[in-house]
C-alpha cells in the first residue's frame, strides 16, 4: 500500500460518497459499510441509515438487502448532538485536509462531508498502515455505528467506547483502532471565538465583515470572509483551498491569515484587517496626495510580496490593485485574495472561466496556460494603477480590443510622466512580450532596491554639499558677526565715555567729614554754636548742647541764616 502522503492526490480524485442506494468504493482510502441516507434533522447534519435486514457482524451488504426504513429523528438528532463541543470534531474540514493531521496509525478525527443531493454525512476518518480511511456514521433505531457490530447513542460516547475497550473499528487491515484524537488546530476557530461588526463589503461568493477574534486570551480586530447562505461541496471546496494556501505564507507584505471557522455554516475566513482598505479605492481617493517618491516604495512593498509567493511555488493568478490592501499609518502594500491562486508550476485554464483580462499576459491569451511571468506582467499593470491614482488599465479601449491587440509590441500602458525614468525601466520589462526575456520577481525587487540605494546616495551627497555650503555659510557669518560685533564695541564705547562724563558733571558732589566739620565749626555758624536752635552738638562733643533762651536775642540775623544754611548738608551725610 501507498503511504498517506503519496496517496493525497489519488485519495482526492477517487474519495466519492454515500448515494440513497449505492455502495462505497472499495479503496484503501474509505473503506466501511455500504450504507443509504437517512432523513433529515432538526441538526444541519445528515448520517446515514441502517437497513433493518443487515446482519451486525456484516462489513459488507449486497444491493438487495438494501431497503428503506424508518429511523426515528429522535435517534438521529441525538447521535450527532453536541458534536461540535468534541476536540476531535473538525467540521467541514475537506479530506485532503483531514489526512495531513493524521500523522501515526491510530489517529483519528471527525468531520463532515458534503454528499450533494444525499445531504452531509459524518465521517470518521483513521490512519492505519500508512493510510487513509474514513467510515460513515450510520444509526439505526439500535443508535449510531460505524461498524454494524458496536452502537452508542451518542457519536462521541461510540468513539471512546470503542478506543477504551481497543474494538477495532473495522476488521480490515487486521483491525484499525483508534488510539489517539486529534484536536482542532490553532488555526480551526470557533464560531463563538468571533464577533462580527459592521459589514465592510460584498462579493458574488460571500461578504467581508469588521470583526473581533478572542485568541490566546488577546482580542484582534480582523476581516472576516464569510459564505452566503448554505454552501455546497464546490464553494466548500474553493473557501478551503484558499484557507490553505494563506495559511502557509507569513510575510509582512503578504495578509495575515488568522484561521478558518468551518465547523459549521456560515464558513469564516479570519484574516488581519488593513486599514487602509483595497488599494484601487485608496488611490482613488488619495493619489494626489502622495509622491512618486512613496508610490515607488508602494511598487517595491508589492513587489516583495509577490517575490515571496513566487518563491514558494505559488502563482496568484489575480495580481492587481483590487487585490491589495494599503496600511494607514505607512502606506505599506499587503497582497490578498488568494481565490485563484495555485501552487502547480503550470495552471491551465478552461475556456470557459472567468478572467481578468486587462491584466492578463497575452501569453494566457494564446495558450490559456498560466505560470510566474503572468505574474510579472501584471505586476507591471498594478505599478501603472499606482501612478495613475487607481484609473481602469485601457479604460479608452473595450475588454474585446484589449484581448486583440494586447499581442502587439506597440500596444502598451503609458506611465505618467512623473514616473521615475528606473521605475518606467523595470515596468516597461515586466511587459516584454518574450517570456523568457521577462524579468523574474527576484530581479523585480533587486531593480527597486538599487534605486533606492542610488536615491539614498544622491540625498546623501547633496546633504553633504549642502552641510559644506552652509558651513562656509556659517563661518562667513561668524566673521561678518565679529566684525559687527567689534565696530558696535567702539561706537558704544565712545559714548559710554560721553556720558560718564556728562553724569559726572551732574552728579552732586558729595562733601567729606572734614568739609561737614568746617561748615559746622564757630568760625562758620557763630560764637555761640550751642544757642543755634537748628544747630546739633558736633562729633566731637561730648555734651548737648543747651537750647537757646526765647527771650534773649542774642544770636544775629546772619547768624541765624548761616546756621540754617549749614544743617541742610548734614542731610546727605553718609555714615
Amino acid at each position: 500500500m501507498q503511504p498517506l502522503r503519496d496517496s493525497l492526490d489519488l485519495q482526492h480524485k477517487v474519495w466519492t460518497f454515500p448515494s440513497p442506494r449505492g455502495r462505497l468504493p472499495e479503496s484503501p482510502f474509505c473503506s466501511g459499510p455500504r450504507t443509504q441516507t437517512g432523513r433529515p434533522s432538526g441538526f444541519e447534519l445528515r448520517v446515514s441509515a441502517m437497513s433493518k435486514t443487515e446482519s451486525s457482524s456484516s462489513s459488507s451488504l449486497d444491493d438487495e438487502d438494501i431497503s428503506d426504513v424508518e429511523v426515528p429523528e429522535d435517534a438521529t438528532s441525538t447521535a450527532v448532538q453536541g458534536i461540535e463541543k468534541e476536540e476531535f470534531y473538525h467540521g467541514l474540514l475537506p479530506a485532503e485536509d483531514a489526512l495531513k493531521l493524521l500523522l501515526r496509525n491510530g489517529d483519528y478525527l471527525l468531520r463532515v462531508e458534503d454528499a450533494g443531493e444525499s445531504g452531509r454525512v459524518v465521517y470518521l476518518s483513521v490512519r492505519w498502515d500508512d493510510n487513509g480511511h474514513c467510515f460513515p456514521l450510520v444509526t439505526s433505531p439500535k443508535g449510531c455505528t460505524f461498524d454494524n457490530a458496536n452502537y452508542a447513542t451518542y457519536v462521541g460516547e461510540l468513539i471512546r467506547q470503542l478506543q477504551e475497550e481497543g474494538t477495532p473499528v473495522s476488521d480490515r487491515c487486521g483491525g484499525i483502532l483508534l488510539k489517539n484524537g486529534v484536536a482542532r488546530q490553532e488555526w480551526e476557530i470557533r464560531h463563538d471565538q468571533i464577533d462580527l461588526m459592521r459589514k465592510l463589503g460584498e462579493g458574488a461568493f460571500g461578504e467581508v465583515h469588521l470583526g473581533v477574534l478572542e485568541i490566546r486570551c488577546k482580542k484582534l480586530r480582523v476581516a472576516v470572509k464569510q459564505s452566503k447562505g448554505v454552501v455546497n461541496k464546490e464553494q466548500i471546496a474553493e473557501m478551503m483551498k484558499e484557507a490553505r494556501l494563506m495559511r502557509q505564507y507569513k510575510h509582512p507584505h503578504i495578509v495575515r491569515f488568522y484561521g478558518l471557522a468551518a465547523e459549521k455554516e456560515p464558513v469564516m475566513i479570519i484574516m488581519e484587517f488593513v486599514g487602509g482598505g483595497s488599494l484601487d479605492s485608496y488611490l482613488k481617493k488619495n493619489g494626489h496626495k502622495i509622491t512618486p517618491k512613496h508610490k515607488t516604495i508602494m511598487c517595491h512593498g508589492a513587489a516583495k510580496g509577490l517575490c515571496y509567493l513566487h518563491e514558494h511555488g505559488c502563482i496568484h493568478r489575480d495580481v492587481a490593485a483590487r487585490n491589495c490592501l494599503v496600511t494607514e499609518k505607512n502606506n505599506h502594500v499587503k497582497i490578498s485574495d488568494f481565490g485563484l491562486s495555485t501552487k502547480d508550476k503550470k495552471y491551465v485554464m478552461d475556456r470557459n472561466e472567468r478572467a481578468p483580462i486587462r491584466w492578463l499576459a497575452p501569453e494566457v491569451m494564446k495558450t490559456a496556460s498560466y505560470e510566474q511571468p503572468a505574474d510579472i506582467w501584471g505586476f507591471g499593470v498594478l505599478c501603472w494603477e499606482v501612478f495613475a491614482d487607481g484609473a481602469i488599465p485601457y479604460n479608452e479601449f473595450t475588454t474585446a480590443d484589449v484581448k486583440v491587440n494586447v499581442h502587439d509590441p506597440g500596444f502598451r500602458l503609458q506611465m505618467r510622466a512623473d514616473t521615475p525614468k528606473d521605475v518606467v525601466k523595470i515596468v516597461e520589462s515586466c511587459w516584454n512580450a518574450d517570456v523568457q526575456a521577462r524579468p523574474s520577481m527576484k530581479d523585480v525587487v533587486n531593480g527597486f532596491h538599487k534605486y533606492k540605494k542610488r536615491q539614498a546616495k544622491k540625498y546623501e551627497e547633496g546633504n553633504t554639499q549642502k552641510s559644506k555650503e552652509t558651513s562656509k555659510d556659517s563661518q562667513e557669518s561668524k566673521e561678518s558677526k565679529k566684525k559687527k560685533k567689534k565696530k558696535r564695541s567702539k561706537d558704544v564705547g565712545g559714548c559710554k565715555a560721553g556720558a560718564s562724563a556728562k553724569s559726572k558733571r551732574n552728579k552732586p558732589k558729595r562733601r567729606s567729614k572734614d568739609e561737614i566739620t568746617r561748615c559746622q565749626s564757630p568760625e562758620v555758624v557763630g560764637k555761640s554754636p550751642g544757642k543755634s536752635p537748628g544747630n546739633r552738638p558736633s562729633p566731637a562733643g561730648k555734651k548737648k548742647a543747651k537750647k537757646p533762651n526765647a527771650s534773649k536775642n542774642t544770636v544775629d540775623t546772619s547768624s541765624s541764616l548761616s546756621n540754617s544754611k549749614s544743617v541742610k548738608p548734614k542731610k546727605n551725610v553718609r555714615k
